[in-house]
């Protein structure tokens, strides 16, 4: 992955014309390295870059595993580690998320039984689950899976809001637009409500993947629909109820 930064202005081209995109080196492998997650003074991403980790047969990468990199205030950023030997599995985990406290982490992994062995669907795919954990003393602990999962489709890709109250998710679950949805879930009463699907402003019949809510309320994510530059491209959803759509960042992100 990628650093982008760029200079505050209201005009979309203006802002584009400033983006400075940077290889982060020190992170960075020769295996597939994504979503990386603001934790603490570091950074929780996806990677497959595990040694003696198995291969999945559907992408031939090895299995998915959370790693965790200290950036350093002084500027010396530590090399990666595993994130958490409760969390990583023999199977897939990632994307993740966090409360704003950092006590409780959400997280995606394949759908596994009590004893960490695959649970297939009717059509026997294993699909994605999100679970949710609290942090302990030393690891994470009381690890549970969301009420809304279910076997026979994927939910996976979390991101919470600033307030903890809201949690995005990705899912073919049926009833959507088409392909991979984006939903959103609520914290009421102690619990996650029944799934919303987030609507045409954001759904098309094709793919979106990799909701990040931003505290100002921008709803950022991926979509591969017609009329992009390539590809999977990333977008944004203004919170402002004037904005009828979302909008492609354009380039260079895209």
């Amino acid at each position: 992955f990628f650093l982008f930064s760029y200079s505050a202005n209201s005009q979309v081209a203006k802002r584009n014309q400033d983006v400075k995109i940077s290889n982060i080196d020190f992170l960075n492998s020769d295996a597939l390295d994504f979503s990386p997650t603001f934790y603490r003074e570091g950074l929780v991403f996806v990677s497959s870059r595990t040694e003696g980790e198995k291969i999945d047969p559907k992408i031939n990468e090895r299995y998915f595993d959370l790693y965790y990199a200290d950036l350093g205030r002084d500027g010396k950023p530590s090399p990666p580690q595993e994130f958490s030997v409760k969390i990583n599995s023999e199977y897939h985990e990632g994307p993740v998320t966090f409360n704003k406290a950092g006590d409780k982490i959400f997280f995606t992994r394949n759908n596994l039984s009590e004893n960490n062995k695959p649970i297939p669907n009717s059509n026997g795919i294993v699909k994605m689950k999100i679970y949710e954990a609290d942090k302990g003393t030393s690891e994470w602990e009381n690890i549970r899976e969301l009420p809304f999962n279910d076997n026979e489709y994927s939910c996976l890709h979390p991101s919470i809001d600033v307030d903890n109250q809201r949690l995005y998710f990705v899912s073919d679950m049926p009833g959507g637009q088409g392909g991979m949805d984006i939903y959103y879930t609520e914290f009421k009463n102690g619990t996650w409500t029944t799934p919303i699907n987030a609507g045409t402003k954001v759904n098309t019949p094709y793919d979106e993947v990799f909701p990040f809510i931003h505290n100002s309320g921008i709803l950022y994510f991926s979509t591969n629909k017609p009329g992009g530059d390539g590809g999977f491209d990333l977008y944004r959803l203004m919170p402002d109820r004037a904005y009828p759509f979302a909008v492609s960042l354009g380039e260079p992100f895209n």
